[in-house]
């Protein structure tokens, strides 16, 4: 595709975004999207979000329009790939957003998961704009999924984001594309005020995960470490998310919830492990309250936002050698890095960090120093600058 021309800086675009779901669904997708969209809209674009929901709801925040339909939820994608009616209605809801909105950029969020049509429709639509037809980005978050599609990265796209280099090697594409390492609102993390009250209030050490309550998340092997972490301890407490809101069966994660719940209460420590979900404007202070964060996930995490927030929150930090999370963290230096599924090592590794006050500080001062590369603006600039190319060589075609 041809760079030889760029959208005029400051000129205003006219923006949908398109992802299966929205806060106050949980996920670092969804988190994302709602840190770029605000941000973009602070910028003086017009962005528009059409996501998935239970209903259809249009509502507002910050600035931004919300479009919830149910044709794109998951699960209504999923039947959609063997029902011509429900194909119809992903259809629908694309053209009428994308005719109300008139954009320049249409950017989807893993247009790749729970099928084809969802990318389909977009690119029929926009072909309907005729020589005003806007620019089509998909951002590549995610490479694992029962439902994952991944031809759908060699349609036509304008462009591809590749939020880390592993996500590139994992789903690779001959579109242009780039790897644009995911940014976070640094400071909303560093400055917290007040630690959250229900942690604050728990037995110390406490140990926080937060993550989505899915076994590839590393759950059961964070709890068996917790429960080796207490039995050398004596104390500590274990917070996982409740996860009543994420994209996901509902099911099966109540029942995951429930074994953990059976595992801790055998080994005498249920007291001890915690379930509690938080409003994204209270993540931080959860973090403010916590002695140390892990994150143990199992499978390659594509990206892992987590520790990005984690470190700018000044809290200690330990991951799994997994995926993308190698391209966030220094191993020794801003984090301790531990074998996925090894809970004996994850274990070790956090009675290293209680134990060892040095540690503990240079691991939090070199977490702050190194987060500030991952700050939110200067990668919104980026994604700025991506869509002026975009837009720029579209108008000149």
């Amino acid at each position: 595709m041809p760079y030889g021309r760029t959208v005029p800086s400051g000129r205003p675009l006219q923006i949908v975004m398109i992802a299966h779901a929205f806060p106050p669904t949980m996920g670092g997708v969804e988190t994302h999207l709602a840190d770029l969209a605000r941000a973009l809209q602070r910028r003086g674009h017009n962005v528009a979000c059409l996501v998935g929901g239970h209903q259809d709801v249009d509502e507002m925040h910050a600035g931004v329009a919300v479009h919830r339909r149910a044709a794109i939820a998951p699960g209504e994608m999923i039947r959609a790939r063997s029902r011509v009616g429900l194909q119809d209605g992903i259809s629908r809801v694309v053209v009428q957003v994308l005719d109300a909105a008139a954009p320049q950029v249409v950017h989807l969020h893993n247009a790749h998961h729970f099928g084809t049509e969802l990318a389909e429709a977009v690119f029929r639509a926009a072909a309907h704009h005729g020589s005003a037809r806007p620019a089509l980005v998909n951002s590549v978050h995610d490479h694992t999924g029962e439902h994952l599609c991944p031809s759908v990265v060699e349609l036509p796209w304008d462009h591809l984001i590749y939020v880390s280099d592993f996500m590139r090697r994992a789903l690779p594409s001959s579109r242009p594309s780039s790897t644009l390492l995911l940014g976070i609102d640094v400071d909303a993390f560093a400055t917290a005020g007040a630690p959250h009250q229900a942690l604050a209030a728990l037995e110390p050490p406490v140990v926080f995960h937060p993550a989505r309550l899915l076994r590839w998340k590393g759950v059961e092997v964070g709890l068996e470490a917790f429960l080796l972490l207490r039995a050398a301890l004596g104390r500590g407490s274990l917070v996982l998310c409740m996860s009543e809101q994420i994209v996901g069966d509902r099911l099966e994660i109540a029942s995951l919830r429930e074994e953990l719940r059976a595992t801790a209460r055998h080994r005498g420590a249920e007291a001890h492990v915690h379930f509690h979900d938080f409003p994204r404007d209270e993540i931080a202070a959860a973090y403010h309250a916590s002695d140390l964060v892990w994150y143990p996930t199992l499978e390659d995490e594509p990206y892992g936002l987590v520790p990005l927030e984690a470190m700018a929150a000044g809290v200690p930090l330990i991951v799994s050698d997994s995926g993308g999370m190698t391209e966030t963290v220094q191993p020794g230096v801003t984090a301790l890095v531990v074998p996925k599924g090894d809970a004996g090592a994850l274990a070790e590794a956090a009675l290293r960090i209680l134990r060892d006050e040095p540690l503990r500080a240079s691991l939090v001062t070199a977490g702050r120093r190194h987060v500030t590369n991952f700050a939110l603006q200067p990668f919104v600039s980026r994604v700025e600058a991506l869509y002026g190319r975009c837009v720029g060589a579209r108008e000149a075609s």
